[in-house]
């Protein structure tokens, strides 16, 4: 049996990654496989993960921090 309180923090959790992705799932899956196809090292998804790509290049110290605000739970900021 599944426990209803992680099916609503599953939802969220899948709300929160849809709203910040921004390719469908066949897009990523046919990029995915050409660069598996192609043996590329990395396979970057949509526009927003060569703009991570580029400021983690640019700043790995300290682009985590700012990008992890993304992902952060807005209830647990409010302290709910």
């Amino acid at each position: 049996m599944r426990n209803a309180g992680r099916d609503g923090l599953y939802d969220e959790s899948m709300k929160r990654f849809q709203r910040i992705a921004r390719t469908d799932a066949d897009a990523a899956a046919a990029r995915i496989l050409e660069g598996v196809e192609k043996r590329k090292a990395r396979v970057l998804i949509g526009a927003d993960a060569y703009f991570v790509d580029a400021w983690q290049r640019l700043n790995p110290t300290g682009y985590w921090g700012v990008l992890a605000k993304q992902f952060d739970d807005p209830g647990e900021r409010r302290g709910s």
